[in-house]
């Protein structure tokens, strides 16, 4: 029993098998560094990254900000057009816009990832239950083992 917790073999997933490794370290998810020393219980900065249910409805709204972000940098035209007092605000407007899109593009990859994490993590256990029913295990074995001669 000590054995299976002791080592990343068994039926976990991805993670389960990272949360269980950072507890044994002894680090905490709450804080950023390591729990050990002086300076050891700063708190992070409050993120959605730590939660790992996937939420697509949170990437769709993610979307649809996108492509208002969008509209509005389009719409603005270009900066040369305009005189040259209003270029330095027109230009930074611009550029924060971009910058909120560049954000969002981010966190919309975030979201995908846990989609797809979630996806793979229901495939593995769907493979686990069927090697363990039909015992694949020992046809990789004897595959492995390489063509047998016909005679």
């Amino acid at each position: 029993m000590s054995d299976k917790k002791n080592n990343f073999s068994g039926h976990r997933t991805w993670t389960e098998t990272y949360y269980w490794y950072f507890k044994k370290i002894g680090w905490n998810a709450h804080y950023s560094v390591p729990c050990s020393g002086k300076k050891g219980r700063r708190k992070a900065r409050k993120t959605d990254a730590s939660d790992l249910t996937p939420n697509p409805q949170k990437l769709h709204n993610i979307g649809e900000q996108l492509q208002k972000l969008n509209a509005a940098i389009k719409g603005m035209g270009p900066v040369n057009d305009l005189p040259a007092v209003a270029r330095a605000r027109s230009r930074k407007e611009k550029n924060k816009l971009a910058s909120r899109a560049c954000r969002l593009k981010k966190k919309a990859q975030h979201e995908a990832n846990k989609i797809k994490l979630c996806g793979l993590n229901q495939e593995y256990g769907q493979y686990c239950t069927h090697r363990d029913y039909f015992n694949v295990d020992g046809f990789c074995s004897a595959a492995a083992a390489g063509p047998k001669e016909a005679f």
